[in-house]
């Protein structure tokens, strides 16, 4: 049976109910379709022993274990299984590892540099991907010939850098654009200025574009918009303030102490959890889309994870100053409080 045509079967069937339903199911099927015969115990190993642990599914070719499977129940998380599968995989020298519940299915690189899930390449749903690229991504990455020429290590590599190229762009664009925004940076205030009076013949002012556009001010009195000026001219109070670290905040009239920019925001998050615990992570989830989460329960998710005390979930703190006071603003609004609400304290 074609790959696709076993995938458009698989869509159709109950969801298994249990682990080992699944790799009967789903997950043997499709490697049947990929090449590996799993009546092949040259190929394709089962139970097989690693440092002692066993891995559900090993693929070998010339007695080399070139892919590691890793089957759970479907609707059960796989965050918590990948650190223990990528040290089974790199031990053992394979080139791609996969944990999947048959209908859900996550690529790794065992061997590749980074955090446990900065080394995914890969997930597929085998219910809500297009059948077609599922199929194609799967034979890619899985196919016996694929696999044995290491032709799919090499095309794994090149998914995880284009995948990495893309979350950085998904990290640096919000930054440089609030970069832009708190600068405020001369040249993006200039076209606004210019496009304003093009449009309704008005002349803006700093001051005038600061509020409908979230603009930090660096005076807050009326100036007419000029380019910044250049040249090594002295910090001001206010900037050296800003280089140093905070000694404590204030939120709604209570005083807290902190020794960083990075406790500051955890005391926020804090904060906030403690009023709104039933809808905190609903709310807090759409702030940022489809970046890198802010918040997760799987710490691994994160750069620099702290845990919020007090509740199942980690927070990212691994921001600059000016990126840390945009979060704690934009998380006061969506919870509908005031910036105002927030007071940073220093020496």
């Amino acid at each position: 049976m074609p790959l696709n045509d076993r995938i458009e079967r698989i869509r159709t069937l109950p969801k298994p109910p249990n682990e080992e339903s699944a790799k009967a199911q789903v997950i043997l099927p499709i490697l049947n379709e990929l090449g590996w015969k799993s009546d092949d115990p040259s190929h394709v190993f089962f139970e097989y022993t690693v440092g002692g642990k066993r891995v559900d599914i090993a693929l070998k070719d010339d007695d080399r274990s070139v892919a590691f499977i890793e089957a759970k129940a479907p609707g059960q998380k796989l965050g918590g299984h990948v650190t223990q599968l990528l040290g089974y995989a790199f031990e053992e020298g394979v080139d791609i590892c996969v944990l999947t519940t048959g209908l859900e299915w996550w690529f790794f690189l065992p061997r590749e540099k980074g955090r446990p899930l900065e080394r995914r390449f890969l997930t597929l749903n085998l219910h809500d991907d297009s059948v077609e690229e599922t199929s194609i991504l799967l034979q890619r990455f899985l196919e016996r010939s694929e696999l044995a020429s290491q032709s799919a290590e090499s095309n794994a590599k090149a998914a995880l850098q284009s995948l990495q190229e893309k979350r950085r762009l998904e990290a640096e664009i919000p930054r440089v654009w609030w970069g832009m925004i708190d600068g405020p940076d001369s040249d993006l205030v200039a076209l606004v200025v210019k496009r304003v009076h093009e449009q309704t013949g008005l002349h803006a002012t700093l001051a005038d574009l600061a509020k409908p556009l979230g603009m930090t001010l660096p005076d807050p009195k009326s100036q007419p918009i000029s380019p910044k000026p250049s040249g090594g001219a002295k910090p001001t109070k206010e900037e050296k303030r800003k280089n140093s670290r905070p000694t404590a905040f204030r939120l709604w009239e209570r005083k807290y102490s902190t020794t960083s920019y990075a406790k500051l925001l955890v005391g926020v998050y804090g904060a906030i959890h403690g009023r709104h615990a039933s809808d905190f992570i609903d709310t807090v989830r759409p702030l940022w889309g489809s970046y890198r989460p802010w918040v997760s329960s799987d710490p691994t998710e994160l750069r620099k994870p702290v845990a919020l005390e007090g509740s199942p979930w980690y927070v990212e703190v691994h921001l600059s100053a000016k990126a840390i006071g945009n979060r704690c603003q934009r998380l006061l609004e969506v919870f509908g409080y005031s910036n105002s609400d927030l007071e940073i304290l220093f020496d």
